[in-house]
């Protein structure tokens, strides 16, 4: 897989590793973090805007990817939400747990 700027990898408890977009504010003082989770459709341009924006604000944001598991780098169409429900059918209430806790840590 191609590099993808501002991405990092993060491990899972589960044995997993996760892809998560980073946003940083500027300067190298420490910031506020926050979490900013997708939609159905993935960690995708609007979503990385989001991060983008609170990041100007002062916060450090990271938003993971939570399809991981199923369709790592899926970015889904808005016109298409069928075609997320492979992805958010299998999410569970476990999975979710450890890969919130992977990208708090």
């Amino acid at each position: 897989m191609a590099e993808r700027k501002n991405f990092v990898e993060l491990k899972v408890s589960d044995g997993t590793t996760m892809s998560a977009y980073v946003a940083r504010p500027q300067g190298t003082e420490k910031h506020p973090g926050i979490m900013v989770f997708q939609e159905a459709f993935g960690v995708n341009a609007y979503i990385r805007d989001v991060a983008d924006r609170f990041a100007r604000e002062g916060f450090t944001a990271i938003a993971p990817e939570l399809f991981h598991r199923t369709g790592p780098g899926f970015e889904g169409s808005y016109t298409d939400f069928t075609g997320t429900q492979q992805h958010t059918s299998k999410l569970t209430v476990e999975n979710l747990e450890v890969d919130i806790r992977a990208t708090y840590d």
